[in-house]
This record gives C-alpha cells, structure tokens and sequence, in this order.
C-alpha cells in the first residue's frame, strides 16, 4: 500500500511538472539541460550495461550538456530507437520530455521493459500513441506500471499531452493548484514510478 501511494504521488508530481519543467529540447531551449549527471545516476544493471550504444544525433549532442556521460547516454538512445518505429519518432519523445534520454534518471531496462507492459496492454498500435503523449511512461518501472490500470494509463497520457500542447506563456499564467488538483485523481490510482528508479 506505501509503495502504491508513493507511486501515486511521483505521477501527480510528474504531471505538474510536465507544464513547468524547465528542460526542453524542442523550439526555443527556456534552459539548457545542465544538470549534475556526476552526482546523481540512476542504478543500472548489468543488462543496462549490456545495452549497445548508438551515436547521439546532432540535434540531441549539442543540448545534452558536457557533463552528462556520454556512453550510458547513448545506451539510452538506443533503447529508445528500439521502442519506436522511427529514428524521428524517437526524437520526438525527447523533445517532448528529455527525462527519458537522461541515464541518472532512467535507465533502458525500464524503457523496453515499459514498452512490452504496453504492447500487453494495449497491441502495437494504442501503445505507441501511449508513448507519444506522455514519453514520460518510459522512465516507469515497468513491475510496478504493470499493476496498474489500463484506463488509467489512458487517462495520465491524456492529462500529459493536453498539458505539454498548452504554450508555455499560459503554462505559467495557470495555478499549479488546478494541475495539482487534477493530477491528483489520477495519480491516486495509477502506479507510475515517473524519475526511472531501476531495480
């Protein structure tokens, strides 16, 4: 039941976050993802490890900032072009939410173990409409989004994207309260460990 609530509050928490992060790669950059990777990095197994890298594309090498090591993050990349159908599909997600790129808060056995909850789910086609509203599900720990709700899933997708389509001048102009609020009745009942802890 703790690790159900704690589960629900990273969701809540994840949504209001996705009309205010500062992070993005897509349009004009608000700030550049420059954050402390050498202080913080997500505990990656050795089936992480196992992951063959694949060369960041310029469009995601030059945000990506100096300090972020470079090879897990390409492992990151390369699961990420192992979930969706296109190189640009993959890019898309990044630019939609940069979190799932960043091997100290994901790691790829979430991102593919994520994807297959999905294809059970869903089938092939809903779960990749799944992944390009909220990419954020990617850094989900795929045991614990497994016990959730399939509409439920639906439900937190749809509360991503109509958060990330509103522009960001209105972003700010709308009370944390009212996403808070409606982030809430969901994140009450879907399990979503959004931050990628790898167990």
């Amino acid at each position: 039941l703790c690790e159900r609530a704690m589960a629900a509050l990273f969701l809540s928490l994840s949504i209001v976050v996705a009309a205010w992060r500062p992070l993005s790669f897509g349009g004009t950059p608000r700030v550049a993802p420059k954050v402390l990777a050498h202080k913080m990095m997500a505990s990656w197994s050795a089936a992480d490890m196992a992951v063959q890298a694949v060369q960041l594309p310029d469009a995601l090498e030059t945000l990506v900032d100096e300090k972020t090591p470079r090879a897990p993050t390409q492992k990151m990349w390369s699961a990420l072009l192992d979930v969706y159908p296109s190189e640009e599909q993959a890019l898309a997600a990044v630019q939609r939410n940069p979190s799932v790129l960043l091997p100290y808060l994901n790691c790829p056995t979430n991102v593919l173990g994520t994807k297959q909850v999905l294809l059970d789910f869903f089938g092939p086609e809903e779960a990749l409409v799944i992944m390009e509203k909220n990419p954020g599900i990617l850094a989900c720990n795929p045991a614990a989004l497994a016990t959730a709700k399939v509409d439920d899933i639906r439900r937190a997708a749809s509360l991503v994207e109509f958060v990330d389509d509103i522009p960001t001048p209105l972003r700010w102009a709308i009370p944390v309260g009212l996403f808070g609020g409606a982030a809430a009745l969901v994140g009450n009942r879907l399990v979503e460990c959004y931050g990628g802890v790898c167990r």
